[in-house]
């Protein structure tokens, strides 16, 4: 799901990466045949529809060692922080300078460099 700001994708990937870096797993670069013999599970890479995977006792036997294969929830962000990092992305920190700047321009010389357009005083030169 896709957020108004970055933040979370950029929390999100910062967790991803650090991560790899304390654990490196390198399984997908073994042979099947020695995946298959390091988990002690049967494997048919003819036709993997009849690979008959993990007994019963080792499943047991595996669910009680690692626990339940599930995943952990996401750490929870605080809104403030949520609202923090939607501050302090490029695209605002450009307006919120601009903004200041142009404050800033009509501190100087406030008589010439204030707007004064209404709309009975429009003057268009067509």
């Amino acid at each position: 799901m896709l957020d108004a700001c970055h933040g979370d994708n950029i929390a999100n990937q910062f967790v991803f990466s650090l991560s790899l870096t304390l654990f490196r797993q390198t399984e997908h670069m073994f042979p099947i045949e020695e995946i298959a013999q390091r988990h002690a599970v049967s494997i048919d890479t003819g036709k993997p529809g009849n690979s008959k995977g993990l007994d019963s006792a080792a499943a047991a036997q595996r669910l009680i060692e690692n626990g339940p294969n599930i995943l952990s929830p996401p750490k929870q962000i605080s809104p403030f922080m949520k609202f923090f990092h939607c501050l302090t992305s490029l695209f605002n920190l450009l307006l919120i300078l601009a903004g200041i700047l142009n404050y800033i321009l009509l501190a100087v010389d406030p008589k010439d460099n204030k707007v004064n357009v209404s709309p009975t005083k429009l003057n268009f030169n067509i």
